[in-house]
């Protein structure tokens, strides 16, 4: 696997992030394609004006990027393209499969696996009703839903919500058998925080970590899946995803 990849989760920006800014500048001397698996942002939905042009320095870096995939979260849904400004982005609102260089590679954020998780999954759909979408991006004043979802977010946080205190474990069974149904060789996620790189019966898990001061980021490039730490570099772990592929019938496809 020559192709390179970059893969971040869960930053949580809640602003410009120097950090950041300079983290993605050094890493597009390296490699042109950038997977995103959600909750970059802390507050990211429709075009809300107010948050564009609170998280335009990290957006102007992003735009230098030729190739991003990103995963909506739980924190940044409903995203405008047009309005980000980013010209090589790809948003997908759900999970899905992608062929990267010869291996099959599912991605998800991982919000939607817990099914006790009743509060997310009733916030979820209320934020992304007709109705609220409606009155979030025609009537109501940016700045003020700007603000008020930043300080929500500080409410649903997992150690408070209910049903996200075991999200870990949940969302780590539903990629195993995500990878086992659908034969994937890389099953990425996101959303626990927690870092995570397993070679399984199938093939490989990764979840990156938060890519905060002191957290983790993903690398892969040459059949190598590699977990360092962010923003420096240093490698945590490292797995061989063309070793760990069960090569059996039904993963020949």
């Amino acid at each position: 696997m020559n192709h390179a990849l970059l893969i971040l989760s869960d930053a949580h920006l809640r602003s410009a992030d120097e950090v950041m800014v300079d983290f993605l500048d050094q890493m597009r001397q390296k490699t042109t394609h950038l997977i995103v698996l959600g909750d970059f942002f802390e507050y990211l939905a429709g075009s809300n004006r107010y948050s564009l042009r609170i998280y335009s320095e990290i957006l102007r870096a992003l735009a230098r990027w030729p190739r991003i995939d990103y995963l909506e979260g739980n924190h940044d849904f409903d995203l405008v393209p047009a309005s980000m400004a980013v010209p090589g982005l790809r948003v997908h609102p759900k999970r899905l499969r992608m062929n990267l260089a010869g291996l099959r590679v599912g991605l998800m954020h991982g919000d939607r696996c817990h099914p006790q998780d009743w509060g997310t999954s009733a916030l979820r759909a209320i934020l992304q009703s007709t109705g609220l979408r409606w009155l979030r991006d025609r009537i109501l004043p940016d700045e003020g839903v700007h603000r008020f979802a930043m300080a929500f977010a500080q409410l649903s946080r997992r150690s408070t919500w209910p049903g996200r205190q075991n999200e870990r474990s949940i969302v780590l069974d539903e990629a195993r058998a995500w990878q086992r149904n659908e034969a994937l060789d890389l099953v990425m996620f996101g959303h626990t925080h927690q870092a995570h790189l397993e070679a399984g019966p199938r093939g490989v898990l990764l979840n990156p970590g938060p890519a905060t001061p002191g957290g983790s980021y993903a690398w892969v490039q040459e059949g190598q899946v590699l977990l360092r730490r962010f923003p420096s570099g240093e490698t945590i772990k490292s797995i061989s995803v063309e070793k760990n592929i069960n090569r059996s019938p039904q993963n020949t496809g």
